[in-house]
């Protein structure tokens, strides 16, 4: 009896949660139908943004840079990553009301490729005649500070760290120990260095230099970018570019940011450098997608069952092995 009133209480609830779904999936469509005329149709509700007044947008990049963001609530389906930020920042260049856009930078950096195509689209605003202005919060490390080194102005405060101008590719290796537990690996390759970077094989001395090539042509792609966004030789930034962090304060020594400031010091600066005392200062934000019953399945019934991986020590940041990362 005990069992059936079970089931039945079970059916109950799964029942009531497909239809809860239903009416979710049924309202957020309706939303959504207004906004498919536009390709940008994720950021057609720019929050509180007069479409006659001015605005000073704000975009923050407030985590480790990588395409796709680790920290996504199912339930309000938010949308966080470089893909969005740089969603955000084409927005800026289409929007004729912002008339400035300041970045507010909190993060360690990340992959290689989602810094250099922050760093594109920084550089984008600026050609669409809009001035870009950084704010350094905690940190602005790495990809972090290469994302945004081409801004207009760079402001951080006393002891906010900055720099770590650098390349790290890094890794685990298994072999004595899977030797030991009597482990043998095998696989079988299409050339010598396929699985160079396999954590069950010894990297030989040809694969170190290759790897060190590699590492080395990514770094002098880092040091060209900030030599070009600070307008200096790469002679000048090259002892800075060792991997070292630095507080605001020495940040501005050394000329690897031009000012110090709190985030309200930023705002005040923009308004009165750019001639937009009144403008509105708004963040640049979606809508948050509606919840499917694609997502309502995904938690109920994984469809994927809890794996170890062994070899990517930093799942946030993708796949990437080779980082701009300030790691701590």
């Amino acid at each position: 009896m005990k069992k059936k009133m079970v089931l039945v209480v079970f059916i109950a609830l799964y029942t009531i949660s497909i239809g809860a779904a239903v009416v979710i999936l049924a309202t957020g469509n309706k939303k959504q139908e207004s906004t498919k005329s536009n390709p940008m149709n994720s950021l057609t509700s720019l929050a509180g943004i007069n479409k006659s007044e001015d605005t000073i947008g704000i975009i923050k990049i407030d985590e480790p840079i990588a395409f796709t963001s680790q920290n996504q609530n199912v339930f309000s389906k938010q949308q966080r990553g470089a893909s969005f930020w740089l969603e955000q920042m084409q927005y800026a260049v289409t929007n004729e009301n912002i008339k400035a856009v300041i970045i507010r930078v909190n993060s360690p950096g990340g992959t290689v490729g989602a810094s250099q195509e922050l760093h594109a689209a920084v550089q984008r605003i600026k050609d669409a005649g809009k001035p870009v202005i950084t704010s350094i919060a905690d940190l602005s490390a790495s990809g972090g500070y290469y994302a945004t080194v081409g801004s207009d102005r760079m402001f951080a405060n006393p002891g906010s760290l900055v720099g770590s101008i650098g390349v790290i590719l890094g890794g685990v290796e298994f072999t004595d120990l899977l030797v030991k537990v009597g482990i043998k690996y095998q696989a079988i390759t299409s050339g010598k260095n396929k699985d160079m970077l396999s954590p069950y094989t010894k990297m030989t001395s040809e694969q170190r230099i290759f790897l060190q090539t590699m590492v080395d042509n990514t770094y002098d792609q880092f040091l060209t970018a900030v030599a070009t966004g600070r307008n200096k030789s790469k002679d000048i930034i090259r002892p800075l570019a060792d991997g070292s962090v630095f507080t605001g304060e020495q940040a501005v020594k050394n000329g690897l940011i031009d000012e110090l400031g709190d985030f309200h010091k930023v705002v005040a600066y923009t308004r009165e450098t750019y001639n937009l005392p009144k403008a509105n200062l708004e963040a640049i934000t979606p809508q948050n997608s509606a919840f499917s019953i694609k997502d309502l399945i995904s938690v109920i019934a994984p469809n994927t069952a809890p794996t170890v991986n062994l070899i990517d020590t930093t799942p946030a940041l993708g796949y990437s092995p080779v980082l701009y990362l300030y790691q701590f």
